[in-house]
């Protein structure tokens, strides 16, 4: 019998085949760059400027290492999307697994307090809307009562575990929702893979971690991508030449939009894309307060523009929204209303809260201000630029277009806090990085690969440098230790009910067990003329704070985060928590109840005496 031979293997194949292999070895040196770099990272030495100064050269020529491979590969013929994914999943590695490799607690303070939130529903089975304490988290309780039910079936041990890996786990799955939404507005792949890089670089604002914003903004985006994919009219309509003049220029430029973005992919869509979509704007809505909001903003939009051929995706997300507001959380909206009303329309007002006084941060601290907003100023120009060239292509970017803007009318109704002005940017970002890789592929076209591959890289790598500073800027004070959390898990066990805990601030690991057995207050929240008795006599203030016969037992909690935070954001000089902590160690009034080298806890002597 004749032996076949194999079937013979062609040019294109074997290229495939080489690219992937070096595309492997490539991507194995950035990453073995990178663990050398942290291996060499002393986060105990990190100043006022965060984890950047303290990450090695071997880090940053990691970075630079996959960075330089990705405008190789995103500029080679043919494409290999394959491999661009490779890149990006190692440029999330690289960039977001420093706090999970580098640090030995759960990164940022606020994290501490969902555990809090997961914690109060495995002790009661239950959400409380009226509870004094954190009561917004009560009110919008979706992501919380499913990280509650995963940690039931999975235990509890892994809520830690989840908590300080859910960053990562977020950005990856990204990667496909992004991929869906950026090829609802081109056809064009490399467009659509620069996008994707760009928009994990331009995204600085640090929502991603363990919180309902970091869980409903995929779902924000994959509503966004179904809707652009299955829901927009399948192709465009004539102009009626009888109508009124700019109802005639009104349609076609409609009708324009329509032409230049890609074709829906199905001309019906199925139930289960209905109920997908459905399913996905109720999370939302029990989940966060604002999501629904930004979300019911870009339908309305969408479909004011042609861009959806129904109006229930939009209708669905007002009642669902509206009917949350008015029903579950009608008690907190009640309380919230009179700020609400002094709030809304003045724009201006609400976008200002969110800048920060550079005259009253530390000098590090006003630097990394700085970055953040240069950042944000270099993919806004990228961007405007981007859609001003697509624009004199005659490429109509409607829906792109419209879902930068429309985030930004939240600031017409809320400030949120102070974060208004950032969260806008966060659900803008996406499509303000298509508008810059717009830009970028048109100058690919116009100049040589060669030096196309230096331009990029130096882009960038100047954006990675940018995005670093922004990010973990503020870890020298946001970062928390384990003795901290130590600390309060001293209070949460053997505090009785009823007591109150004086903080130094809020920013330390506090919250995570038995948040609601205490009363919370901060010193340096307090009035200005409270605050400046507790720095001048701290041990007689506080002391008159603590013996109150309101409560079963009393506290003060003063931390290294809570030092650091203080003196970066400028609200007391250097020195001055020191020297309160001295005053309290020194006084016979006062006992350590607790201590350790990141937290201090001291009780009234009295009170210490009668225990």
């Amino acid at each position: 019998m004749a032996i076949q031979s194999p079937p013979a293997i062609n040019d294109k194949t074997l290229d495939c085949r080489r690219g992937l292999l070096t595309t492997a070895v490539v991507l194995l040196a950035a990453l073995a760059s990178w663990r050398h770099g942290l291996i060499h990272t002393d986060v105990d030495a990190m100043s006022d400027i965060g984890l950047l100064s303290v990450l090695p050269p071997a880090f940053y020529a990691g970075v630079l290492l996959l960075t330089f491979s990705f405008c190789l590969s995103v500029t080679r013929h043919p494409l290999s999307e394959t491999n661009l994914a490779l890149h990006v999943v190692l440029l999330i590695v690289l960039l977001y697994a420093l706090p999970m490799v580098l640090y030995d607690s759960l990164r940022l303070p606020w994290a501490w307090k969902h555990l809090g939130i997961i914690d109060y529903i495995l002790r009661h089975g239950d959400v409380d809307p009226d509870i004094a304490a954190m009561p917004a988290y009560h009110n919008w309780p979706g992501f919380f009562a499913l990280m509650a039910l995963l940690v039931e079936l999975a235990g509890r041990e892994t809520l830690m575990t989840l908590a300080i890996w859910s960053p990562l786990a977020v950005h990856l799955v990204l990667i496909g929702v992004l991929a869906l939404v950026f090829r609802t507005l081109t056809d064009d792949r490399q467009t659509v893979w620069m996008s994707i890089w760009i928009a994990y670089l331009a995204n600085w604002v640090g929502q991603d971690y363990f919180s309902p914003q970091a869980f409903v903004f995929p779902l924000y985006l994959l509503v966004i991508g179904l809707s652009l994919a299955f829901l927009k009219p399948a192709s465009a309509t004539n102009s009626d030449p009888q109508r009124q003049h700019l109802l005639a220029a009104w349609q076609q430029f409609r009708d324009g939009a329509a032409r230049t973005e890609p074709a829906p992919r199905l001309a019906d869509p199925s139930l289960w894309l209905v109920a997908m979509v459905l399913a996905f704007l109720a999370t939302m809505t029990i989940s966060h307060p604002l999501t629904p909001a930004a979300m019911s903003l870009a339908l309305c939009g969408l479909y004011a523009l042609g861009r959806l051929k129904s109006i229930w995706p939009p209708l669905a997300a007002i009642v669902l929204f509206g009917a949350w507001l008015i029903g579950p959380a009608r008690g907190f909206m009640a309380s919230e209303s009179v700020q609400m009303s002094q709030l809304i329309g003045d724009i201006l007002a609400n976008a200002a809260t969110n800048f920060e006084d550079l005259t009253r941060l530390s000098p590090g601290q006003a630097q990394i201000a700085v970055v953040s907003r240069t950042l944000t100023g270099a993919v806004l120009l990228l961007a405007l630029l981007g859609g001003i060239t697509r624009l004199l292509k005659g490429r109509l970017d409607v829906s792109a277009a419209l879902l930068v803007v429309t985030p930004f009318l939240i600031l017409i109704i809320h400030s949120y806090d102070g974060e208004g002005l950032f969260r806008a940017y966060l659900f803008a970002s996406p499509f303000l990085a298509f508008f810059a890789a717009c830009l970028l592929h048109q100058i690919m076209g116009a100049i040589s690969r060669a030096l196309a591959v230096v331009f990029m890289t130096a882009l960038f790598c100047c954006l990675s440098l940018g995005w670093l500073g922004a990010y973990y800027g503020k870890d020298a004070h946001t970062r928390t230790h384990a003795g901290e959390a130590l600390a309060f898990d001293f209070l949460a066990k053997t505090a009785p009910r009823n007591s109150l805990v004086v903080e130094g601030s809020p920013n330390y690991p506090s919250r995570f067990r038995n948040y609601d057995h205490f009363t919370y207050v901060s010193i340096i929240d307090e009035p200005e003329d409270s605050l400046d008795l507790v720095i001048g006599d701290p041990a007689s203030e506080l002391g008159e704070w603590l013996d109150n016969e309101r409560y079963t037992a009393t506290y003060i909690i003063l931390t290294e985060s809570q030092k650091a935070g203080i003196e970066a954001l400028g609200r007391l000089s250097p020195g001055t928590f020191d020297r309160l902590i001295a005053a309290l160690q020194q006084s016979r009034r006062f006992q350590v109840a607790f201590e350790n080298e990141s937290a201090v806890i001291f009780i009234l002597a009295s009170e210490a005496a009668a225990q």
